[in-house]
């Protein structure tokens, strides 16, 4: 039986002007295809318990034994879909969210051709690759099921847009809303949703701006991102403050060939000679990209977070950086070195502050925490920010769901000051989380509408009077013929078959 190894795809930055703003959605690392005489066996080297290299090197199994699996948190991954029949996720805490009804024509055209991606990847592939990373998080184990790291942890699968497939396309559906399926909206679904941890293993559109980036720190959230396959760090939300940028080792901490280097780099994760299960259900154990080694270091925060419920997001990415290899320095090749599982679960984040980690070197850096400022006073106009559940245009973030502000912002007092400081109290917590973020100064969205309230005054006066003058004229006619037949029809008009518990169509309760 042959496996066939081959590199990561070598995949480049979609053209943009600058990072954040983007023209398409681009997959991360290809996988490693594996050419298989049957799938029913599995190739030679393949061990019952499908474990990759890094599950007992690293320590995960000490920690699975301790009952430290994820178990409590819930994680979102954005991936074209997921194959929830995989064995692997047999037992799994997987949710698929859809496209919206009116997107999903995008997945049948996409399913019913031979469209292929940039990198040459076809839909069944990409479905592959977005099984692939739900198990690296979330894989049962156990005789011929590949282990993921965080096997207890709840997992959203937040489905979007096949790559080949893009707004400008004739078969993207002209009712369907970009922003929804790519970027803010399917981050504002997962938030909904509960998840505490956003992890990415795609390019394009789907990644986050600066804005959006900053409004999941304010969140309290964790936002974590593959690096890239072609030597330098091609994902577009990388270096923005409180980002984690995942880059790829292989085994032994030994640095690939392929994996991207860069200030923008936080740690490594396993990312070479990886156990993986194509479409048709065989299995690979030459599997290669930071696709996986971002998802790995995602469901690892998990088990942080697990054991140290009381921490920050902010406060776990520094201790999983100061228990890495480098102890404590950085490097282009591995940012803050390959992660130390154990250690990482072992060491108390309450020591470590409760701020982002920076990267003073990236032009995403925002050393006057400028976006947070945007962020406040609701001026960004940023396509990625049309439907988050808690910031408005010209209103700014909501006080209510804000877990974090810099320094500089709590002293100059940045919170609140958009266009209209008691917003979000008058339209209240319910309000907020239903109203469509994309509306600006709509009577939905900026308050009450008194010609709205004086006309709702008007209707209810009239029902009212009504409901008065239906109870006068039945008590008169009762008083009048009280031995009429009809008499005996309670609850309905004289003759009128309807009874108390059968009303007639458009009748009141």
């Amino acid at each position: 039986m042959n496996l066939k190894h081959l590199k990561p795809s070598r995949t480049t930055r979609p053209a943009h002007t600058e990072r954040g703003e983007h023209s398409r959605s681009k997959w991360l690392a290809g996988v490693a295809l594996a050419a298989l005489a049957t799938t029913t066996l599995l190739p030679a080297a393949a061990t019952a318990d499908e474990a990759s290299w890094y599950y007992q090197e690293l320590g995960y199994n000490q920690l699975h034994e301790q009952g430290v699996d994820g178990k409590g948190v819930t994680i979102a991954i954005f991936e074209t879909g997921v194959d929830l029949n995989a064995p692997d996720l047999q037992g799994a805490n997987v949710e698929l969210v859809p496209l919206p009804d009116v997107c999903l024509p995008i997945r049948e055209h996409a399913a019913q051709n031979n469209l292929v991606d940039l990198d040459g990847g076809t839909y069944q592939d990409s479905i592959a690759h977005g099984t692939q990373v739900a198990t690296m998080i979330v894989g049962q184990g156990g005789t011929g099921r590949i282990q993921g790291v965080a096997p207890q942890a709840k997992l959203l699968v937040m489905e979007v847009p096949f790559s080949a497939i893009t707004p400008s396309s004739s078969s993207w559906p002209e009712a369907c809303d970009a922003s929804k399926v790519l970027s803010g909206g399917r981050f504002k679904d997962a938030e909904d949703r509960g998840a505490d941890i956003f992890s990415l293993s795609i390019l394009g559109p789907i990644q986050p701006g600066p804005y959006l980036s900053a409004y999941l720190q304010m969140r309290g959230k964790a936002l974590i991102t593959g690096a890239g396959n072609d030597k330098t760090v091609t994902a577009e939300s990388a270096g923005a403050p409180g980002v984690v940028t995942v880059t790829a080792v292989a085994p032994g901490n030994t640095v690939t060939d392929w994996a991207a280097s860069g200030s923008e780099n936080t740690v490594a994760a396993p990312g070479q000679n990886l156990i993986l299960r194509e479409h048709d259900g065989s299995i690979t154990q030459n599997g290669a990209g930071t696709s996986y080694a971002a998802p790995i270091v995602a469901g690892t925060l998990a088990l942080g977070h697990q054991k140290w419920p009381d921490a920050s997001y902010k406060q776990l990415v520094h201790s999983l950086t100061q228990t890495a290899s480098n102890k404590g320095t950085h490097s282009n090749d591995l940012g803050y070195g390959t992660i130390d599982p154990v250690a990482f679960i072992n060491n108390d984040p309450a020591q470590y502050p409760d701020e982002p980690i920076l990267y003073p070197e990236s032009e995403l850096a925002d050393p006057e925490w400028d976006v947070v400022r945007d962020l406040c006073t609701g001026f960004p106009l940023d396509e990625t920010m049309g439907y988050i559940s808690h910031y408005r245009a010209d209103y700014g973030i909501d006080p209510n769901y804000v877990e974090w502000l810099p320094q500089k912002a709590k002293d100059e007092g940045w919170l609140g000051t958009g266009d209209d400081p008691d917003h979000w109290q008058k339209i209240g917590a319910k309000d907020s989380e239903s109203t469509n973020d994309a509306v600006r100064n709509s009577p939905s969205a900026s308050g009450v509408n008194p010609a709205e309230t004086l006309l709702r005054t008007v209707v209810l006066i009239a029902i009212l009077a009504a409901i008065g003058l239906g109870i006068w004229k039945l008590f008169g006619s009762r008083k009048k013929t009280r031995s009429n037949p009809a008499d005996n029809n309670p609850g309905g008009h004289p003759g009128n078959p309807t009874s108390p518990g059968q009303n007639s169509p458009g009748s009141n309760l």
